[in-house]
């Protein structure tokens, strides 16, 4: 399997430009005729769009949708849902074979956390975001 890691030591003393690094791994893919299987996390359909048109064609992709900092819960379910059919009519539209996996929604663990790490009053794509 080829490695983020070994391209990415070879460009010391450089900010590192990981579309650059993900052509490479590309490259590298075609020319060995591998054809990686990548698991991506999603907070949202929007975020992943892109992403699976350009990666699946060139690796088998399963999306992970998890995001317990979306409150309340039917919103968590919406969103849940838009992804899960928006992958369902990409796959359909483009004979692709995404899977999607749905990650248990847990928001009291999730401000737990947050909690612990004084990040409960970040706002949206902030610090807690990251966490």
């Amino acid at each position: 399997m080829i490695e983020m890691d070994g391209i990415v030591a070879k460009m010391k003393n450089q900010k590192i430009n990981y579309d650059r690094v993900l052509k490479k791994m590309i490259q590298q893919w075609e020319r060995s005729e591998e054809r990686p299987k990548i698991l991506l996390h999603s907070c949202c359909a929007p975020c992943s769009t892109y992403v699976l048109e350009f990666l699946s064609e060139y690796a088998d992709l399963a999306i992970y949708f998890a995001n317990p900092n979306i409150h309340p819960k039917k919103e968590y379910e919406r969103r849940a849902w838009v992804q899960k059919d928006f992958i369902e009519k990409f796959n359909q539209e483009n004979n692709t074979n995404v899977r999607y996996i749905e990650a248990p929604y847990k928001p009291h663990e999730f401000m737990k956390m947050a909690k612990e790490r004084g990040l409960t009053d970040e706002p949206e794509g902030g610090l807690r975001c990251r966490a």
